[in-house]
């Protein structure tokens, strides 16, 4: 892919770009950046325009002090982002957080998106665990967050939350995150947007008002958000459809790709 950047209502937005075609856009979760789908951006680039976009304040992209770090500021930013870079509409998938922007940008901005995936999506409500609780608690939660986490808190969650295979967390992949954190403005901006994430009731009501086609992707051993959550926006999007990877936790565009392409390269291919 080639690294780019956009200038989007001055907001300075890093993406990689591959592939000539429909456009096809991938929003990564959190705390991670657009390298979550390597794997999958050469194979679907073979027929589509591939971008994988760093989301305000995450990878590569800048950190602005006065960015809302929100579902309704990060849906604000996609769709100014596809529209400045012309990939309006495009089919958006988005992984967990970005699952929750990609839904917000969808209902809240009609015209951005021609089709949606959501992979093991952030759409309702769960009880945090413990590290959640605590980073959240006024006061002392930002000390926490800011001060005495480590990367090696974030190799620990990858590794018993995320794979069901512990060594898909690779030291390498863990230690680019860990970069993008620790830079002027990472973990602010990380903080911000956990503040944000404890509130998902506005993204619970955005699946009925969803109006084009949609496919909810899940991996079965999801520790994050369990497959029950899929379930039920296959029932609440109007037409939508679930497709389960067997062996995959909270990310099979990374842990099974060659499985999520092949639910999601058919969905994807033009009517």
């Amino acid at each position: 892919p080639t690294e780019k950047r956009a200038q989007v209502d001055g907001l300075d937005i890093f993406y990689a770009e591959a592939g000539d075609g429909p456009p096809v856009l991938l929003i990564h979760g959190f705390p991670v950046s657009s390298r979550i789908w390597s794997q999958v951006i050469g194979p679907l680039s073979q027929a589509h325009r591939v971008i994988a976009v760093d989301v305000p304040g995450f990878g590569e992209s800048a950190c602005p002090p006065a960015f809302s770090y929100d579902f309704v500021g990060f849906a604000d930013a996609i769709a100014g982002f596809l529209a400045q870079v012309g990939a309006k509409p495009a089919a958006i998938v988005g992984h967990s957080m970005g699952g929750a922007i990609a839904l917000a940008t969808t209902v809240l901005h009609p015209g951005s998106a021609s089709r949606l995936v959501l992979v093991d999506a952030l759409a309702y409500p769960k009880p945090l665990p413990l590290e959640g609780r605590l980073a959240l608690m006024p006061i002392v939660g930002p000390f926490l967050f800011k001060k005495l986490y480590r990367k090696a808190n974030l190799m620990r969650f990858f590794r018993r939350d995320v794979y069901v295979d512990p060594a898909k967390a690779t030291e390498e992949m863990v230690g680019y995150f860990w970069k993008c954190l620790e830079r002027p403005g990472g973990k602010e901006a990380a903080y911000r947007t956990l503040c944000a994430l404890g509130d998902v009731e506005p993204i619970a009501e955005l699946p009925p008002r969803v109006a084009c086609p949609s496919l909810i992707v899940w991996g079965e051993g999801d520790k994050v958000f369990p497959l029950a959550h899929g379930e039920r926006l296959a029932r609440e999007i109007p037409g939508a459809r679930l497709e389960v990877i067997r062996g995959a936790g909270h990310s099979p565009i990374d842990e099974r790709a060659e499985d999520f392409l092949a639910r999601v390269t058919p969905f994807l291919a033009p009517s």
